[in-house]
């Protein structure tokens, strides 16, 4: 479940309506299940989506074109 959720956040990034609240409706779990998810990986949802956002930023940021 985490690797589908992982890959859908991915997949979303540019979009601002991903909030933890429209992932766990995507994986027709509950928020509260999702955060207990992520805090297992010592993470919150909403971290880890920021973490995603900025490896991009700091990607496109470091190509030359």
């Amino acid at each position: 479940l985490m690797a589908q959720i992982h890959a859908f956040v991915r997949e979303n990034l540019g979009d601002p309506r991903l909030t933890p609240d429209a992932i766990a409706t995507a994986h027709h779990i509950s928020l509260r299940y999702l955060h207990k998810l992520f805090h297992e990986e010592g993470h919150t949802v909403a971290g880890w989506v920021r973490e995603r956002r900025l490896e991009l930023c700091r990607r496109d940021l470091a190509n030359p074109n």
